[in-house]
């Protein structure tokens, strides 16, 4: 199909202090320590997961409690990004608490639908329905539970607020409005705010594993 073109672009914005000493911690140490609980990681992979966690805003402790970190300037980037917005969006974050957190910021402010592994299929089915006859502004979503095949093209701007972990979950994200009856240019937003993820969003680009 012959579509309109799709851009990505980079938002950038600052992390808190107290991220800035939590991820140092976990690269040096693989563990770090606050008043809630730990924080460690068993083994690279987790480690990489848990400074991720941080960078979005609640992180998993030992006893699977979220703790909760000041993230503010990256919601208040994304808060700036659909201000901006002329039209609909979907929102993908993958951790569950930052689709929680996400939300519900977006949510005070604009008509959202859902969709985490939690939501059942016909909860599901109403709210891509209602995105689609403009019923909700936008869509916040763990990206993995956007099926293949499904078509959200009254949306032409995808924000990640986050990366993910996996080269197709990303593509078949974004593919959710790249697809026939799509009328208008598309935009991929990646907001950033550490080396970790600038580095695995420039995998993602180059269709990197």
């Amino acid at each position: 199909y012959d579509l309109p073109p799709c851009s990505t672009v980079q938002r950038e914005c600052d992390l808190t202090p107290v991220q800035t000493k939590l991820l140092k911690a976990l690269r040096d140490e693989g563990a770090a320590m606050v008043a809630e609980g730990t924080i460690r990681g068993a083994n690279e992979a987790a480690v990489l997961s848990k400074m991720m966690q941080v960078v979005l805003g609640g992180v998993y402790g030992l006893d699977q409690k979220v703790i909760q970190v000041d993230a503010s300037p990256r919601m208040a980037e994304l808060m700036e990004i659909l201000e901006q917005l002329d039209g609909r969006a979907i929102i993908f974050t993958p951790f569950k608490e930052s689709v929680r957190q996400v939300s519900a910021v977006v949510g005070a402010k604009y008509r959202i639908g859902v969709i985490t592994g939690d939501v059942r299929d016909t909860e599901r089915d109403e709210i891509f329905a209602g995105f689609q006859s403009g019923m909700l502004d936008h869509i916040v979503a763990h990206p993995r539970t956007m099926s293949h095949g499904l078509t959200l093209t009254e949306a032409s701007t995808v924000i990640w607020f986050g990366p993910p972990d996996s080269l197709e979950t990303y593509d078949q994200a974004n593919a959710r409005i790249t697809r026939a009856g799509q009328k208008s240019a598309q935009l991929i937003v990646h907001i950033v705010a550490s080396p970790l993820e600038r580095r695995v969003f420039s995998r993602l680009e180059k269709k990197a594993a």
